[in-house]
């Protein structure tokens, strides 16, 4: 790890988990040496408070995700990212106290106090101090006549906060085997809970640290902010992409990864919005997931759900072509030719100081074996969507393998910068032009028709087929009820761009049978099932002997 950075305008401490840098405030450090703790003592303190963020609470970008997921239902999605952080805070500050035992916890956390507006930190104190049996400066259910008589005061719960801890106490909040289901008995717990207004106004503006050291400026209204170490502010791009892949394989459907996933990469926003009196409070770093590619990630269920797969596609082989140019030096010698000098290396001619150019061959794609631009032709009718037979049900609601297999297809092109076009055919036909915009495509192919018929216009196809300016492999997937199809399949196999044609079907039924029969022959033709996610890791795109010119 980098040595931690001490700076003048930190609130306490937190970490960056893009480059793995602690900073923590050198005023908040040494502010507590009036209460005999060493800043070497506090510093290590923060150092794994902050640490145990990034290694177990939450830990990654996955475990944010599952935590929101699991609350789903019993609050608001913005109550659940508050409980969420305040969830993790207190994960954090248990471990500490109670395994990790470290010896400035409690005494930090005293030492610093509370605001007496922060009704959630008082709330928070008194759960750590119950847990751990160690003294956090929070009164204990009834004061002795003597503290009555001296007035002795701490951190004094409410009754209603005192019921909340009683409840909140038996939870095992350093478990990773049952953390969702302890995060949701958490959440259950405090669901409704509202801070009195009366606290409200008074810790306006104030330091609260109810939610530990690495929640910075509390905002008064005993909401828990987002810390660095609880939300996804702190990751990478490459990290919170890689957990939105994660998380869409654990999703039952679409509707529910992208309402997830909206919650959490909207908290930065929110707490932007959130500042007192028109200002923002402060936030670390960037909003997370604003990146174009993480932007699609979180919009579109199937193009993360379609990262998990790679489709192997036939790679362009190079030959030579001829041509020399320029590839490294080399020493001048006696009796090489004078225009193998590089001039602008060396001057003069001096044999042995003098560089001269080794040259190469070059290397070009072959026109023969080149990934061509792609022609996705899918079935958006209705039967393509009633999986019970009775019923059109929504791509939103329900994983389509068909609509995951597709965007997989797409990408396979698209990675190796081919454009690809979609005819998306049913009740109401649409056609996307030839593009590289991956959003557009993975758009289109989530159409599909509530009511109709399949009807499929094949001249219109063959029309935008022959006006291709380069050659193109043609996908199409279906359940292949389509009338005519194989006499379009012969008409576009006659078509001089046409590279290779994919048929996968989506039903192995009596009109796969009659394309077999027709086409199971011939060599440039494949036909494949895509019926489910097996299906999709056996595809290759491009395998075929032999293209038609």
């Amino acid at each position: 790890l980098p040595h931690p950075k001490l700076v003048e305008d930190e609130s306490n401490g937190s970490m960056d988990i893009k480059n793995l840098e602690v900073t923590v405030s050198e005023p908040f450090i040494k502010g507590f040496e009036e209460h005999g703790i060493p800043p070497e003592e506090s510093l290590n303190e923060v150092l794994t408070h902050e640490l145990t963020h990034f290694m177990k609470f939450p830990g990654s970008v996955l475990n944010v995700l599952r935590l929101q997921k699991s609350a789903q239902g019993i609050a608001d999605g913005h109550k659940v990212s508050e409980l969420r952080s305040a969830f993790t805070e207190a994960q954090t500050n248990i471990y500490m106290l109670n395994e990790r035992k470290h010896p400035a916890t409690a005494k930090m956390r005293k030492a610093y106090g509370l605001p007496e507006g922060d009704s959630f930190g008082r709330l928070m104190y008194g759960l750590y101090q119950e847990v751990s049996g160690q003294d956090l400066g929070v009164e204990p259910k009834e004061r002795s006549l003597t503290e009555k008589v001296k007035g002795a005061l701490g951190i004094r719960p409410s009754d209603e906060e005192r019921s909340l801890i009683e409840k909140l106490k038996d939870i095992d909040y350093t478990s990773k085997a049952r953390e969702t289901d302890n995060f949701r008995r958490f959440a259950q717990v405090l669901k409704d809970y509202q801070p009195p207004q009366q606290d409200n106004k008074q810790g306006e503006g104030q330091d609260g640290q109810g939610e530990g050291q690495s929640q910075g400026k509390g905002d008064g209204q005993g909401k828990p902010c987002q810390g660095s170490g609880n939300g996804l502010e702190g990751f990478t791009d490459n990290q919170v992409r890689e957990g939105l892949k994660q998380f869409a394989q654990e999703c039952s459907n679409p509707q529910e990864y992208e309402e997830v996933v909206r919650q959490v990469l909207n908290e930065g926003e929110e707490q932007e919005s959130s500042g007192q009196q028109g200002q923002p409070t402060h936030a670390m770093g960037k909003r997370a997931g604003s990146g174009r590619g993480i932007t699609q990630l979180a919009d579109n269920f199937y193009t993360a759900l379609a990262e998990k797969h790679a489709i192997p596609i036939r790679k362009k082989p190079m030959h030579k072509n001829g041509t020399l140019y320029p590839y490294s030096h080399t020493s001048f010698e006696v009796g090489d030719p004078i225009t193998e000098v590089d001039a602008f290396s060396t001057p003069g001619i001096l044999p042995g100081i003098t560089k001269k150019w080794v040259k190469k061959e070059g290397e070009v794609y072959g026109d023969n074996e080149s990934v061509p631009d792609s022609f996705l032709v899918i079935d958006n009718s209705p039967s393509m969507f009633m999986p019970t037979g009775n019923e059109v049900i929504a791509p939103s609601r329900r994983i389509y393998q068909h609509i995951v297999g597709a965007t997989a297809i797409s990408n396979a092109y698209l990675l190796n910068g081919s454009r690809v076009a979609v005819y998306s055919f049913g009740s109401n036909d649409h056609l996307t032009n030839p593009t590289k915009d991956r959003e557009a495509v993975h758009r289109e192919l989530r159409r599909y028709s509530s009511d109709g018929g399949t009807t499929f216009n094949p001249r219109f196809l063959e029309g935008v087929l022959r006006e291709s300016e380069g050659e193109y492999d043609i996908s199409i997937i279906s359940d292949m009820d389509i009338r005519n199809l194989d006499r379009f399949v012969n008409a576009v196999l006659g078509i001089p761009q046409t590279h290779r044609v994919h048929l996968l079907y989506t039903e192995n039924n009596s009109y796969v049978g009659k394309l077999r029969q027709s086409f199971g022959n011939r060599e440039n033709v494949a036909i494949l099932p895509l019926t489910c996610e097996r299906d999709i890791q056996q595809i290759t795109m491009g395998e075929l002997q032999k293209s038609v010119k």
